[in-house]
């Protein structure tokens, strides 16, 4: 957050022999408070933090963080009416809603939470966390379909988010706990944002537990798996229908004897995005994930991204792979910063 990186980058010019004016004594009482708040003590905490107000009662960040501390000494009600007053002041942000909702959420007052939330999206429409947590109310309220809504309305307001990803994929599973045909590729978005590489393992995870069923499956047993995948996205029906035909096609029983899991895996894509192409589904439906896999086709990147994906379950084969493909390794690794999902998405 905002306090923290001011405490990190003005902490040094502070120890200067001339006197500290309150703003510098805040910033230097507040670290303090921040690292008790970060080992559990969170009622030291919050009494530093008071210093810190009486220092700079202007800084709105000071009064957040308490109000945070109070939160996890689930002391909502405190939380909320620090932060009610709070919310309307110019440098309160998105966190201030969404710790103020949560409050609400807390003391399960759902419907005073859910209009936190949309007040908090009228005033930061891009708001990725704002729509995971009207998600996550949702989601309280039984109400699946319209979680999965939200979250994915906040992948197309921000999607350098990579929660909302991630709920739609753990949340939207079949009876088996495989991914549905419905979050397939939105797990393949999820792995290509996220910042958590323990997450981003879970999901890769999942990819192949699905693609082994699917490489194992006959015919009958791929359509028992499409009626357990709920197809809760009816928007995206149509999409799934095509979707699910080509890989019925292109990736049931295709597993080879003498093929590591990766090479079939990545064979299999590369026949799925060329039938997808050639009966220009990739012009009717247009998803951009679909696209970006092309983008990397067309600079011969498409291998490489498939074998890496698979370092951390399958490190023995992806290394043989690494070590016959020095250069594709190197032509991906150059191509990739260059070329990010989220910034690839917004064009």
């Amino acid at each position: 957050m905002f306090l923290r990186i001011m405490i990190l980058v003005t902490f040094c010019f502070t120890l200067k022999t001339f006197a500290l004016d309150d703003k510098d004594k805040a910033i230097i009482t507040a670290k303090r408070a921040i690292e008790l708040m970060n080992k559990g003590e969170f009622q030291e905490s919050i009494d530093s933090l008071n210093v810190c107000i009486d220092l700079d009662d202007k800084n709105i960040n000071y009064k957040y963080e308490k109000a945070l501390a109070y939160t996890r000494l689930k002391r909502y009600q405190k939380s909320i009416d620090i932060l009610t007053p709070l919310i309307n002041e110019k440098d309160a942000n998105d966190k201030f809603y969404q710790l103020l909702g949560n409050s609400y959420d807390n003391l399960s007052s759902r419907k005073a939470a859910f209009q936190v939330y949309k007040d908090g999206l009228q005033k930061f429409p891009s708001s990725g966390r704002l729509y995971q947590e009207l998600g996550l109310n949702k989601l309280n309220d039984t109400n699946l379909k319209a979680a999965i809504d939200y979250w994915k309305q906040g992948i197309k307001a921000n999607p350098e988010f990579g929660n909302n990803y991630y709920l739609i994929v753990i949340n939207y599973q079949t009876k088996d706990s495989l991914l549905s045909l419905g979050s397939l590729l939105i797990a393949e978005e999820y792995i290509n944002v996220s910042a958590n590489p323990k997450r981003s393992k879970e999901i890769s995870q999942l990819l192949i537990n699905t693609f082994n069923k699917f490489f194992s499956y006959t015919n009958e047993e791929f359509d028992r798996y499409e009626k357990n995948s709920e197809f809760i996205m009816s928007d995206d029906r149509e999409f799934i229908n095509s979707f699910s035909s080509i890989i019925k096609k292109n990736v049931l029983g295709k597993r080879s004897n003498n093929k590591s899991f990766s090479y079939d895996f990545y064979s299999c894509r590369e026949n799925i995005l060329n039938e997808w192409n050639k009966k220009e589904l990739n012009v009717k439906f247009q998803r951009k994930i679909l696209e970006y896999f092309d983008l990397m086709r067309k600079n011969q990147v498409f291998e490489a991204y498939n074998f890496l994906l698979f370092n951390d379950q399958f490190p023995k084969e992806v290394n043989t792979w690494r070590e016959q493909n020095i250069d594709k390794v190197k032509d991906f690794t150059s191509w990739l910063p260059k070329n990010i999902y989220s910034v690839f998405v917004k064009e």
